[in-house]
This record gives C-alpha cells, sequence and structure tokens, in this order.
C-alpha cells in the first residue's frame, strides 16, 4: 500500500500572553503556630463556624469533650450549685425562720379574729395545784388557741409527779380542756433511810411529804416495792393480822417478817404464806397469841416454834405459853 504523505502543518503563530504576576503565597508557619490550617489565598472561602473556630485553638478540647456533652456537663454543674445553695439555705435555717414568721404572723392574726385562750378547764385534779397545771400547759389568756400544741402540753403534765394519764383538747374558738388522772398512793416504801410513796404496781409516786400518808401499810427493804402487793392483799384477807401490823420487812428480797405494834416479829416462809396467815389468824382468834409475853414467832418450819421475853423456846402455838 502506497503510503499518503501528509503535509506537515506548521503550529499557527500563538503572540504570548501577559501574564498577571502572581501574589506570594502566605506563610502557613504562624498559623501553624496557632494549631489552625492556612487558609487559601484564592478562590471562594468556606464559612467557618464558631465551633470549628474555637476548635482551631483548642483542638485537645475539642477533640476530648464533644460540645454537646460540654454543654449538658455545664447544665449540671448549674444545678449542682444551685442545688447546694438551696441546701444551704434550708440546712442554715433560713427557710425554717421565714417559715416560722409567717406563721407567728398568721397566729396572730387569729388571735385578733376571735381565736385566743380565754378558759382552761380542769378535771379529775385532787392533789395536783393549779399552779403545777398551767404551769406544764404553758399557757396564757390571750394566747393564740391555733398556736397551742395540745401533744406537747399532755407530755409536760405526764412528767408531773401525781399524773398518771392526762387528756388535752382545744375547743374553738377560746377554750383548752384538761383532763387528768391522779396516781393512786397504795403502801410506803423505806429502803436505805428513805421513805417514799409508791403505786400498788411498785411505782415511786413521790419522796415528798410522805409522811402525811401514815395510815397507808408500811414495806422495808430492798425490793419490797415490787412484792408489795402480793403481801397487802394478803393482809387485806386477815382483818386480825391487819390491824395489829405497823410493818412489814422483806428479807434477803425472798420472804417478810410481820412486825406488829406490840413489838413480836412473825416470820413468814418463803413459800405458802397464804397458809401461814390462816394459820396465825386462827391462833390469834383461838389463843390470843400476839397478846402473850413472847419476842418472835417462827412460822417457816412447822411446828412453829415461839421464842419468849427471856429468850427461851417453845415448839407449837396450840400450848400454853
Amino acid at each position: 500500500m502506497r503510503a499518503v504523505k501528509r503535509a506537515r502543518q506548521e503550529p499557527a503563530f500563538d503572540p504570548p500572553r501577559k501574564r498577571r504576576a502572581s501574589r506570594p503565597a502566605a506563610s502557613s508557619r504562624p498559623f501553624a503556630a496557632l494549631g489552625l490550617k492556612p487558609v487559601k489565598p484564592f478562590g471562594k472561602r468556606k464559612r467557618v463556624t464558631w465551633r470549628e473556630w474555637l476548635s482551631g485553638f483548642l483542638p485537645s478540647i475539642a477533640i476530648e469533650i464533644p460540645w454537646r456533652r460540654l454543654f449538658s456537663w455545664t447544665g449540671l454543674i448549674f444545678a449542682l450549685f444551685g442545688g447546694l445553695g438551696a441546701y444551704g439555705f434550708i440546712a442554715g435555717g433560713h427557710a425554717a425562720r421565714a417559715g416560722e414568721a409567717l406563721l407567728a404572723g398568721a397566729y396572730g392574726l387569729s388571735a385578733d379574729a376571735g381565736f385566743a385562750i380565754g378558759d382552761v378547764r380542769l378535771s379529775g385534779r385532787e392533789r395536783l395545784t393549779a399552779q403545777d397545771v398551767l404551769g406544764a400547759l404553758q399557757v396564757r389568756r390571750g394566747d393564740p388557741i391555733l398556736a397551742f400544741d395540745v401533744e406537747q402540753a399532755r407530755h409536760n403534765l405526764l412528767k408531773l409527779e401525781w399524773v398518771k394519764d392526762a387528756r388535752v383538747e382545744r375547743r374553738l374558738p377560746d377554750t383548752v380542756m384538761v383532763s387528768v388522772v391522779e396516781k393512786v398512793p397504795f403502801a410506803l416504801w423505806q429502803v436505805d433511810g428513805k421513805l417514799s410513796l409508791i403505786e400498788a404496781d411498785g411505782s415511786v409516786i413521790t419522796d415528798k411529804d410522805a409522811t402525811q400518808f401514815q395510815h397507808l401499810p408500811m414495806i422495808v427493804g430492798k425490793g419490797a416495792n415490787r412484792e408489795a402487793r402480793s403481801l397487802i392483799d394478803l393482809l387485806g384477807r386477815f382483818a386480825r393480822i391487819k390491824k395489829v401490823v405497823s410493818a412489814s420487812v422483806f428479807v434477803s428480797q425472798r420472804r417478810w417478817d410481820l412486825h406488829t405494834d406490840n413489838d413480836i416479829t412473825i416470820e413468814l416462809p418463803e413459800e405458802n404464806a397464804a397458809a401461814a396467815f390462816a394459820d396465825l389468824d386462827r391462833l390469834i382468834l383461838e389463843h390470843n397469841v400476839l397478846q402473850r409475853a413472847i419476842k418472835k414467832i417462827d412460822m417457816r418450819i412447822k411446828p412453829y416454834a415461839v421464842e419468849r421475853m427471856d429468850g427461851s423456846v417453845i415448839r407449837g402455838l396450840g400450848q400454853s405459853t
């Protein structure tokens, strides 16, 4: 095949263009020192958000703490400090004092409206004085009745020596009702030289002015107050014995010795004291044994022993002495 030669074409003449002098590139070192990327000198600039701009200065913070978490932590910190401030306000007593001031103002207005204490009515009092009761109630005429603390008043009344139980009520608009149950004296108890007035269960009522209750049974000794009821119940069943007994001594916290008006000592057994009481009552009735010249009757073991005034002892209360 015959090759066809193409004519060599010369390039067209292109006059040299005048090039615009290029702007020298800005050095990136100052930006690198600040941790920022160099901004391109030409072209449309990308809009930079404030977060991206701030991240350029604080790249480590931007990486370690995301912005959403940063704001959530900020809210938590504000909530924490706000809670601490509220706690300090309450714990410091400021809230309580403010509430008390408002409440006192409300009570004052209620008293002006007619809800003020004008009368205190007391029932059930025998040995208590009116001054004792009023002192325990801590009230004065004209005080706001709505501010009167019923439970605290009852608590104060129960602290009085003679009060066993109490009830306190408010009767609006101006009356306080008080009902007391006083303790009932049961016996006189002497221990370590101290004389006290006790109830039936052995509880001490008072140790003041106990001598005015000399008509009550006298018991003596440690622990005698706890066992007094059973003994005094026996004495109540045998009037002839009770009539002559002046004191009962609890010996070694186990048994009783009865002391009569004519200085005779009757030693009761530790167990089955009721049977010994029955025997003694019979001997008083049949033999008038307590009017004889004897010093002591030992009823702990049968046959009972009698000790005469001269110290001699005989057995058997039924025998002539």
